[in-house]
This record gives C-alpha cells, structure tokens and sequence, in this order.
C-alpha cells in the first residue's frame, strides 16, 4: 500500500425514522401492471390470433408484447393510452411474423384453431386467413375492433389512404370467399 492510502470502511448511515422500511413502489408497479394485463390481455389476444391464424404464435407474439411493456412501465404506465402502445407492438409483430413465415402455421393449426374463442364462425377464420398480413391486420382493426382508420394507420405504420385500400380489398376478397347461409 502507498503511503497516504488508506480504505475505510464506514457503517452505513442509520435508516432515518420516517423511511419506509419495504420499498412499496415495486409492489405498486407489480399490481398496477397485473390489472393492466387483466383489461387489456384478450383483446390484444384475439386481433393477434386473427392477424397470424395460429394459437401459438399469437399466445407468444401477445405475451412478448406484455414482457416489452414490462420491460418499460415506467414510461408505459404514463402514456395517456398504454393499451394502445402493446397492442402496437403485438400488431406490428403480428404482420411482420405473416410476412416471414408464409402460411405454414396455417397448415399445421389448421384443426387446433377454436372459432369459438373469437366468438366468429369457422367459415370467417378462414376467409381472414386467406388474406395478406396487411389486409387482415386492416379488416380485423377497423371492422372487427372498429377502430378509426387514422389510428389503425398508426399501428400499422401506413397512411390512412393505404389502409383504406387494404380494407377494400380485404372485402372484396372476403365477398368473394366467405358467403355465409342466410337464414329464411
């Protein structure tokens, strides 16, 4: 050791009286994110599923959205709409996954889809899956979900026009597949 050098080792100051003795903000965090899941969980669930087809990937795609928002609740949990930013990055995760993976999930879920839980019938399921990522992300955000075509083109990361146009051709190609049985 140098001479003049010298560690120390010092007792940590004493708690104050007034301090709380567990840090509460953790445990404020923890439950505000629970509840937050519990709300928005099945709706972002469901237009996921109805974007990629398959059980499975929505389950995951859905979940790795949640673990995102988790990861940044802090700047989450501040946004006037903190539904929205999951359900962003779960929808834009949706499309990109279609994008990659072309139609394989379909065919090996084909049976394991339950319409049930989309509370749509089996014949639409798959008329949405015969659509392009884009025209079913559009068709299920705005028809479905009925949400405004601006903000569907801010999730989808378009123009409004672009999404309109996925709209209409969604419809046309769902006219021309999914022709449901009137009843007399």
């Amino acid at each position: 050791m140098r001479p003049g050098l010298y560690l120390t080792m010092r007792a940590p100051p004493p708690p104050r009286p007034d301090a709380p003795l567990v840090d509460t903000s953790a445990v404020s965090d923890t439950a505000e994110f629970d509840a937050f899941y519990r709300r928005e969980h099945a709706a972002v669930h469901r237009d996921v599923l109805l974007i990629c087809g398959s059980p499975t990937t929505a389950d995951d795609l859905t979940q790795d959205a949640f673990a995102r928002a988790w990861a940044r609740w802090t700047d989450v949990s501040g946004m006037d709409r903190p539904g929205g930013w999951v359900r962003t990055v779960a929808v834009r995760s949706a499309i990109k996954h279609k994008q990659r993976t072309p139609g394989w999930d379909e065919l090996r879920e084909l049976t394991a889809v339950d319409p049930s839980s989309t509370e749509l019938d089996a014949v639409l399921v798959d008329a949405l899956r015969a659509l392009s990522p884009q025209q079913r992300a559009a068709i299920v955000l705005t028809v479905i979900d009925e949400r405004p075509p601006h903000e569907v083109a801010a999730l989808m990361q378009c123009s409004t026009a672009t999404v309109r146009v996925h709209v209409l051709r969604a419809r046309r190609a769902l006219a021309r597949l999914y022709r449901p049985e009137v009843s007399r």
